[in-house]
């Protein structure tokens, strides 16, 4: 399949963070050095606007925590670990909790900075957020005529990339100047039925076909050239992350829910249209391929995220949400079972190959796994090499996310829950409090975070 190149918009907004490209506790590797000592040849380019810039052997560095002098974590010549090893020390438990959450921040109208943006920086201590924000070419009024759903006020790109520099720059102003990471849904598809948290539309954005209209493509253009159609051609992809990665930048966004590794083994799910296809061996080519376009090709230390990447994936719904029971969504209790018969492993294929390829995050689902039901209709556990898996949201499963995601599958990245984990849908937990819910989540943080937690994790004592 060949067609010329899509249209495109190339707005660049003029400061996107700071020589930390990502949150540091989380993301394994982002900016500095490569990790093994050697040295940047080329000093980054720095921009700031409420801290001072340091000049230090001829070399220009953010002044984050604005002490007057060059800290660890503000120097870019540094290993990464180096760098977040000093940031880490620095942070209250307040701030590392902070690091931790995530929720919307939209644009006021016009790309305006609204209280409730500056409450989450300097209040609540957050980083991340989710920009839902529609760019399009024409921007809502600000005369009190519209009023804003989840997604905020549509606005036009600039004004979305001068709102992302300028609650930037409330970060900046906080105590240790720790930049914030923007991330949304898929926005470069057609989207006749557009639909916040799933896929907002692409507004301005260049629209390519749906994730399965990409596999089709993949296997049409390897057809064309090899006569054959099994595991794609992936310079479609290629192209595709070009364009997004471009895209995503130019209003501030370096991160992304997606893309969906689910294989669509249950036509009747909902979430069919975001799935790229039912085939392991292909969905795997495109994982790896979008994982390589938008972050990198390099893995080192388990990630390809570097100061280079574009976008930083989450990749989701680990360990697969496509066998849902009767079609049901997990996002309702009466649809939170996933029945994978004896195909656990087939539908780990694809992120099996987003992890080797090093990709930033994995999100697993509010999904329970069973094999099936008994003759009285009850759930019967799955049992998959050797290990019998509870019958408890995936998130808040030791089995799944430590011994088998990071475990045995070796992911080093950082593990996004799927909204709502904790009030809405702990599957498998509701009789539990609020409080225990967050405890059988923070079991599965990596223990340099919160040593006394992981101490009473171990010992299974009380939190």
């Amino acid at each position: 399949m060949t067609s010329r190149p899509p249209q495109r918009f190339t707005l660049k907004p003029v400061a996107l963070g700071s020589s930390l490209l990502a949150t540091a506790i989380f993301v394994a590797a982002c900016g500095g050095s490569d990790g093994d000592g050697t040295l940047p040849v080329k000093q980054p380019t720095l921009n700031a606007r409420a801290k001072a810039i340091l000049t230090v052997d001829g070399k220009q560095f953010k002044d984050l925590n604005g002490n007057g002098k060059l800290d660890p974590y503000e120097d870019w010549r540094l290993p990464v670990d180096d760098r977040i090893n000093d940031l880490v020390a620095q942070m209250s438990d307040t701030e590392k909790v902070g690091m931790m959450m995530i929720n919307d921040n939209n644009a006021g109208c016009g790309g305006a900075v609204t209280p409730t943006a500056i409450d989450y920086i300097n209040t609540q201590k957050m980083t991340r957020f989710i920009l839902r924000s529609t760019a399009a070419g024409a921007a809502d009024p600000c005369d009190g005529s519209v009023i804003p759903g989840r997604g905020g006020y549509t606005v036009t790109p600039q004004q979305l990339a001068a709102y992302t520099n300028a609650v930037q720059e409330v970060a900046e102003s906080t105590r240790l100047g720790i930049p914030l990471v923007f991330k949304d849904n898929a926005r470069n598809h057609v989207e006749t039925d557009p639909r916040q948290g799933i896929g907002a539309g692409a507004g301005a954005f260049t629209q390519f076909p749906k994730e399965a209209g990409l596999a089709a493509a993949a296997l049409g253009e390897q057809f064309l050239k090899e006569g054959k159609a099994t595991t794609g051609d992936m310079s479609v992809v290629k192209t595709f992350t070009e364009v997004m990665g471009s895209e995503y930048n130019a209003v501030g966004l370096r991160a992304m829910y997606g893309y969906m590794a689910d294989l669509l083994t249950e036509p009747r799910w909902y979430r069919a249209h975001e799935v790229f296809t039912e085939d392991a061996d292909l969905n795997a080519n495109i994982m790896k391929s979008l994982v390589e376009g938008l972050q990198g090709s390099t893995v080192k230390d388990g990630t390809s995220v570097s100061a280079a990447t574009k976008v930083a994936l989450t990749m989701k719904h680990f360990p697969g949400g496509g066998p849902q029971e009767l079609g049901m969504d997990p996002h309702y209790s009466f649809g939170k079972y996933q029945q994978y018969s004896d195909n656990f492993v087939y539908h780990m294929k694809p992120f099996v190959a987003g992890i080797n390829a090093g990709v930033s995050a994995i999100m697993p689902y509010y999904g329970v796994p069973m094999s099936g039901r008994d003759a009285n209709k009850n759930p019967i556990p799955l049992t998959a090499d050797g290990v019998t898996y509870p019958l408890t949201g995936f998130a808040f499963s030791k089995s799944i996310v430590t011994d088998l995601l990071r475990g045995k599958l070796g992911f080093k990245g950082y593990v996004n829950s799927d909204t709502g984990i904790i009030n809405d849908r702990a599957w498998g937990l509701e009789d539990k409090s609020v409080a225990e819910r967050v405890a059988a989540l923070l079991c599965n943080l990596p223990s340099p975070l919160f040593t006394r937690l992981a101490r009473r994790c171990k010992h299974r004592l009380p939190i």
